[in-house]
């Protein structure tokens, strides 16, 4: 059986197939491609680093019949991938089908989620996002107000709008970076509670009411951010 190493780019790949221990092929082609290339191979082994791209790639190899093995990022350099911080597409590739061909079962490998699983990983992962991007707005408002001899005024991320507000007279053109914050803050309150209805959504699953009957297991929503 051939080992296909994919070093897996955001616009271009490099490949290198390994049949019997030796190099039969090695090629660059575009990463959007690849789904095409994988259908026409033979049935495989298709190893690859985790990365943005790996877990499309790696259904699209199932789905035409190959083998595939995801090796974890701590792992590559164990490998010869990117050793000495040194970028080779071609090298890279050729490594990992080596590898794969050496090791055979035993090239350690990650699960490759499903759609399901990671559609609900990227939706939490986009709403930790939008919190991170929340929290920095409030830590700058609430600094400015320290500036202004006011302290740390009790508030959440739903009502320091209007707490500022009453504070300072968000007209005067020095406050103008406090209010354009506030406005951020706003916005980011109305999209975060639409993540959380999905997130609630989520929940709900028969897989998550079974994951929430362990103690300390939920849907996982953090309280509102306070100044």
């Amino acid at each position: 059986m051939e080992h296909v190493g994919i070093d897996l780019g955001s616009s271009q790949s490099s490949i290198c197939i390994v049949r019997g221990g030796e190099i039969v092929k090695q090629k660059t082609l575009s990463t959007h491609d690849l789904g095409a290339f994988l259908a026409r191979q033979q049935p495989s082994v298709v190893v690859m680093e985790s990365c943005a791209e790996s877990r499309r790639v790696a259904l699209m190899a199932r789905e035409s019949g190959h083998e595939v093995r995801v090796v974890p990022t701590s792992l590559v350099r164990t490998l010869g991938v990117s050793t000495r911080n040194i970028k080779t597409d071609r090298r890279d590739a050729m490594n990992l089908a080596v590898t794969s061909y050496r090791l055979g079962e035993h090239l350690p490998a990650i699960h490759i989620r499903s759609e399901q699983s990671a559609e609900a990983l990227d939706l939490l992962r986009g709403r930790t996002n939008l919190v991170q991007m929340r929290t920095q707005s409030i830590n700058y408002v609430r600094s400015q107000l320290r500036k202004e001899l006011l302290g740390r005024p009790r508030c959440g991320a739903e009502t320091i709008g209007a707490v500022v507000g009453d504070l300072l007279d968000l007209t005067k053109p020095k406050y103008l970076a406090i209010k354009t914050h506030l406005a951020q803050i706003e916005l980011l309150n109305g999209q975060i509670a639409e993540l959380d209805a999905q997130v609630r959504q989520l929940a709900k699953r028969e897989d998550a009411q079974r994951l929430q009957r362990i103690p300390g297991v939920g849907p996982g929503l953090d309280p509102p951010e306070s100044a």
